[in-house]
């Protein structure tokens, strides 16, 4: 007896008749270079795509994708910020140093003019008598 005795209607059990254990379905794994996974976060960032969206675009799962946008992604400061130039920088550099020695020099005649009506004249004016 092969097939593992009687059914519940009385005939023979057969190979038909056996549950078939669950088929676990694999899945090849996929390997992806470093640099697509830079122009991926690239062009999802670019085009503004969520992390699902862009996920199923590159079949990958979301949390792959997350993982991809943290190592390869812009550095956060840097997306707040935003990326300036080197002319830009230094447009900002003189234009900053302008006005501290404009800044400097109202200081400056501040001073001297506190200085001069600070002073006690010593002409013009009569002098006290105690």
């Amino acid at each position: 007896m092969a097939g593992g005795g009687v059914g519940r209607f009385g005939r023979q059990k057969g190979p038909m008749d056996q549950k078939a254990a669950p088929m676990k379905v694999t899945r090849k794994r996929q390997y992806y270079d470093v640099a697509y996974k830079r122009n991926a976060v690239e062009l999802a960032i670019r085009e503004g795509h969520s992390v699902r969206a862009a996920a199923a675009v590159f079949n990958v799962s979301a949390a792959e994708f997350y993982r991809w946008r943290r190592e390869y992604g812009p550095a956060p400061s840097a997306a707040a910020k935003g990326s300036r130039t080197l002319a830009e920088v230094e447009a900002e550099n003189l234009r900053l140093r302008m006005e501290l020695r404009r800044m400097r020099e109202r200081e400056d005649v501040l001073k001297r003019s506190l200085g001069i009506l600070s002073e006690t004249p010593t002409s013009g004016l009569p002098k006290l008598k105690r």
